[in-house]
């Protein structure tokens, strides 16, 4: 019975970091959506829903999720 007592501490643990993670990263969505032009926000969601429906057929259509960031100059201080 301990290892299931164990497995059961571990489970909520984890439960709880990944509800604080959700939390975060739903606010950090709120932040972007309020920043983005309306134009700019309904053309994400037409990609994200046209990248859904295409998953099976085409998984390359998932590819929208890859997070995209330009390479910027690294200084050293």
């Amino acid at each position: 019975m301990p290892t299931t007592y164990c497995t059961a501490i571990s489970l909520k643990r984890k439960l709880k970091n990944a509800q604080e993670a959700l939390m975060s990263a739903e606010g950090a969505f709120v932040e972007l959506d309020t920043r983005v032009s309306v134009e700019l926000h309904e053309l994400w969601v037409q990609q994200e829903k046209l990248a859904l429906e295409n998953r099976a057929t085409d998984p390359k259509s998932m590819d929208i999720f890859e997070v995209q960031l330009e390479k910027g100059i690294y200084l050293l201080g």
